[in-house]
């Protein structure tokens, strides 16, 4: 199910952010490419009264720095939005609007804006970050939504078919990478704080 839009040709804004004292994000324009993918969660009614917080749609979208010169400047965006709980989808907005929470801790972007900030070269850097709130005429009025924008590095995901796919000596360097790279940030990420 999508019920984020495609949104390409679009532009969206990050503002200047501090992440800490001496460390903060510019604000950048991002113009979106192509919508990669979307993965709602949904809640219902029940759920949301027993403290799973409020239903929520995660789309990942490719997207390029805006501006003359910057047409090789790409990033990844990850929108976070709000949606209704389970069965109200089509409830009046009135309805819907009652609905809105602020955002809902969401791990990533802590994880990645605490990366960030401490400068850490395992995880790609967040080059753009913002909170808002829906429009009277969206899925939950007063809702939030969240965009995240991170620098686009080399690489693949690794699916199953691809990672079993590949020689054996190629996935036993993969698991290496993966082990330094999971010990530096879980050190980080756990002894520094608490997400």
């Amino acid at each position: 199910m999508e019920l984020l839009p495609k949104m390409i040709g679009d532009v969206i804004t990050t503002p200047r952010r501090n992440i800490s004292g001496s460390y903060f994000i510019p604000e950048h324009k991002w113009v979106i490419l192509n919508k990669v993918n979307e993965c709602p969660t949904t809640i219902s009614q029940k759920d949301f009264e027993d403290g799973m917080g409020p239903a929520f749609t995660a789309g990942k979208y490719r997207c390029r720095l805006a501006g003359a010169g910057n047409e090789n400047k790409f990033a990844l965006m990850r929108i976070y939005k709000q949606i209704p709980l389970e069965g109200t989808r089509l409830d009046s907005a009135r309805e819907r609007r009652n609905q809105a929470c602020p955002p809902r801790k969401h791990t990533e972007v802590d994880a990645l804006l605490h990366l960030t900030e401490i400068r850490s070269a395992a995880v790609p850097k967040v080059r753009g970050y913002q909170t808002s709130k829906q429009e009277a005429d969206d899925l939950v009025p007063g809702g939030y939504i969240v965009y995240l924008v991170w620098e686009e590095v080399s690489g693949c995901s690794l699916d199953p078919e691809y990672f079993w796919g590949v020689p054996y000596n190629k996935r036993q360097a993969i698991r290496e990478n993966f082990k330094k790279a999971f010990r530096f940030v879980t050190r980080y990420l756990f002894h520094d704080r608490v997400l």
